[in-house]
């Protein structure tokens, strides 16, 4: 479920404005909090803005967030917001008055088309490979994780909602098995995974397959043939992990 919000991108602080003067005011939504347009800068659509984040560089930005209960609000806010901002005299880059969104629009095939040959173009076999080495491993650290939860309390956006029975089958089906790669082979030496080119040889110590994790107390293993999951008891002539 989505989290709408409105958001306001500030100059650095002074004494003249000890919280910073606005200069830009914009509606988001995200399924994780706010870490979405909020603290992204979206400079080449709009050259006056894009000169204020230039001047005083992106780490300076300060950024405010106000959570709102449904698209409708967001909008109706955003839009008082600016024509607050305006009336305050506040030097604002935004081009519009708000409230316009574009919530329902679709793109036309020939626009999805030209999407997908640029999402293809971008992200080849080799750079989805690099990207996917270069995240193997990463975990967050307890700071962060402590940062974020914090952030995140208070955020009733779909508390309680549970996928019916029939989508989580739907769900387990498609990811089963499945390469995040095309081209590519999934190995574990047991504790890691990684991916690796078919025509390359297996490093010592490794197999095809991947190290199953614990998902809401199921983990998954296999025999070499087929894969299934289990409540952590791995039974004999099975093995933790996947046979792709």
């Amino acid at each position: 479920m989505k989290q709408f919000y409105i958001y306001i991108h500030c100059r650095p602080a002074t004494a003249q404005h000890p919280h910073g003067e606005p200069f830009y005011i914009g509606k988001g939504h995200s399924t994780k909090g706010c870490r979405g347009r909020a603290h992204q800068f979206y400079e080449e659509t709009n050259l006056y803005y894009a000169r204020v984040v230039s001047k005083h560089h992106k780490d300076n930005i300060l950024i405010y967030v106000w959570y709102c209960k449904s698209e409708k609000k967001s909008l109706l806010f955003e839009k008082w917001m600016i024509a607050w901002g305006r009336a305050q005299g506040y030097r604002l880059t935004n081009l519009t008055d708000g409230g316009e969104g574009v919530s329902g629009y679709k793109h036309t095939p020939e626009t999805r088309v030209a999407l997908a040959k640029k999402a293809h173009e971008q992200w080849t076999l080799e750079a989805r490979a690099v990207a996917s080495e270069r995240s193997l491993g990463i975990k967050q650290t307890p700071e962060l994780i402590a940062a974020r939860s914090k952030s995140m309390l208070g955020n009733q956006n779909g508390l309680g909602y549970k996928h019916t029975p029939e989508r989580c089958a739907e769900q387990s089906e498609r990811m089963c098995g499945k390469q995040i790669v095309k081209g590519y082979i999934r190995i574990t030496d047991g504790i890691n995974n990684k991916m690796l080119k078919p025509n390359m040889p297996l490093p010592q110590g490794w197999r095809k397959g991947r190290t199953g994790k614990n998902v809401s107390g199921y983990i998954w293993i296999t025999d070499g043939f087929s894969n299934r999951r289990v409540k952590r008891k791995v039974p004999k002539g099975w093995s933790r992990g996947m046979t792709l």
